[in-house]
């Protein structure tokens, strides 16, 4: 892990914690001593949760994916250049994320596909 990757994430409801251990993240709901591997994430990080706490996203070496947090298939999401920055998974069920290697905030939607360029939410500041 570098110093810009965060391998702990909090679901919104606040009862499970992501994380990772092994080279494979985990999930532990908070009134459970056991914490459950989810299944295609050996090799993944940077975890981070959907808004409605069903779904985590996550980086590996190349890709964004997306797992439900109760256990299935990881779905791969968008290609990505360099090291995660991290990542959001906003309301509009799209993600923004950000890498070392592509300047600038992505923005994907959560089925996947191009990410685009953010549009910065304030204009530039005057002179």
């Amino acid at each position: 892990m570098t110093g810009t990757e965060r391998d702990l994430a909090i679901s919104p409801d606040g009862t499970r914690v992501i994380y990772l251990s092994g080279g494979q993240l985990m999930v532990r709901a908070i009134d459970q001593l056991d914490a459950v591997p989810l299944a295609g994430t050996v090799g993944g990080h940077s975890p981070f949760v959907s808004t409605d706490g069903r779904w985590v996203g996550f980086f590996t070496g190349s890709e964004l994916r997306k797992v439900p947090i109760a256990g299935g298939t990881p779905v791969s999401l968008c290609a990505i250049l360099g090291r995660p920055r991290g990542a959001s998974w906003g309301p509009d069920n799209t993600i923004v994320f950000a890498t070392d290697g592509d300047p600038g905030l992505r923005v994907v939607s959560a089925a996947g596909g191009s990410p685009r360029r953010s549009r910065s939410p304030m204009p530039p500041a005057a002179k």
